[in-house]
């Protein structure tokens, strides 16, 4: 395989691990929000369509910052698997607060929202390590 075909197999199976991380964390997110809100839409369309809507939202917030996080672990060469699921749980409530809410870190600003977040990133962060072929395992 020569090394141009080898980066583009590397990129593709990195982008279907994300895509599986990003379908992981919205599908958690969903979970929450619903039952938090203590609501089951009606319909299954209902469902595909506000899991669609989320999924799209939560692509576009967390595709530069995932690649960063993933670069830095591995030229940190960091034990891969736990420290994914931590940069996704650490990613998701400061994308809330950087985007939604503007750059308030103060502690009584956190809610149980960032909680919701910051588990569905960890789910993101984890099927990302998952996906990809849980590159650094021990075996």
């Amino acid at each position: 395989m020569t090394p141009w075909a080898r980066f583009v197999h590397m990129g593709m199976e990195g982008m279907a691990a994300w895509v599986m991380a990003v379908a992981a964390a919205t599908l958690v997110l969903l979970v929450g929000l619903f039952t938090l809100a203590g609501i089951m839409p009606d319909s299954p369309g209902a469902i595909a369509g506000f899991f669609f809507a989320v999924l799209v939202y939560t692509a576009v917030l967390s595709a530069i910052p995932a690649t960063l996080a993933v670069w830095t672990l591995r030229l940190t060469n960091a034990p891969r698997g736990w420290t994914d699921a931590l940069a996704g749980a650490l990613m998701g409530p400061f994308l809330s607060h950087a985007i939604l809410g503007g750059f308030d870190f103060s502690p009584e600003s956190f809610k149980l929202a960032d909680i919701m977040l910051a588990v569905a990133g960890a789910a993101g962060g984890f099927a990302y390590w998952y996906f990809a072929g849980r590159p650094g395992r021990r075996t």
